[in-house]
C-alpha cells in the first residue's frame, strides 16, 4: 500500500501538505501545482486513504453499516441498489452484508459492524434471524440502528412509506 510519507518523499514535500491536500483540507493556501501534483502522484501510485488511521484520527468511521436481508420482492432490490448511493451522497461510506448468505450467523455480522465502528446501521427488509439481542448489541455499542420497511418488535426507528 502506498502511503502519505512516500508520496510526500517522492515529491520533496511534508507529509501533513500531502495529508490536507489528499484530503482537501485548507487546499487553497497550496499552489495549484502542488496539488495537481499531489493528487497526480496519487492517483498514479494507487493511493488509497488508510480506514482505520482516519478513523482514529477523526474519531469516527465514516461509514454505515447496511444488512440487507435479500428476497424475491422488487422493493427489496430497488432498496439495496439505491441505499449505497444515499449513503455515498450523504458523505458516508457503505459497507453492505447481504445476510441471505450469512442469518445463521447474525451475531457475528453484527459484532463486524461493532468492529468496524459503523456510525450507524441501516437494516433492510428485516427478517426473523434479527433479533431485539441484535438491537441491543448495536445499542450497547451506541450505533444507532434503523429499519428500512421492518416493524416495531426490535424498538428501532421503522422508516415506511405507507404511514
Amino acid at each position: 500500500m502506498v502511503t502519505q510519507k512516500q508520496i510526500a518523499d517522492l515529491l520533496g514535500l511534508s507529509q501533513s501538505t500531502v495529508a490536507n491536500i489528499l484530503r482537501g483540507a485548507a487546499t487553497p493556501k497550496y499552489k495549484e501545482e502542488t496539488k495537481k501534483a499531489v493528487l497526480s502522484t496519487a492517483e498514479r501510485l494507487g493511493y488509497r486513504p488508510n480506514r482505520s488511521a482516519q478513523a482514529v484520527q477523526r474519531g469516527r468511521s465514516n461509514v454505515i453499516g447496511v444488512l440487507h436481508f435479500a428476497s424475491k420482492l422488487e422493493i427489496s432490490g430497488k432498496v439495496a441498489d439505491r441505499l449505497p448511493d444515499l449513503i455515498r451522497a450523504a458523505g458516508y461510506e457503505p459497507l453492505v452484508v447481504d445476510l441471505r448468505w450469512y442469518s445463521e450467523r447474525m451475531e457475528r455480522m453484527v459484532q463486524e459492524m461493532v468492529n468496524a465502528r459503523v456510525e450507524g446501521v441501516i437494516v433492510a427488509h428485516i427478517s426473523k434471524s434479527f433479533q431485539l439481542c441484535h438491537a441491543e448489541a448495536l445499542a450497547a455499542a451506541r450505533i444507532p440502528a434503523v429499519t428500512v420497511f421492518g416493524d416495531t418488535r426490535l424498538h428501532i426507528p421503522v422508516i415506511r412509506d405507507d404511514v
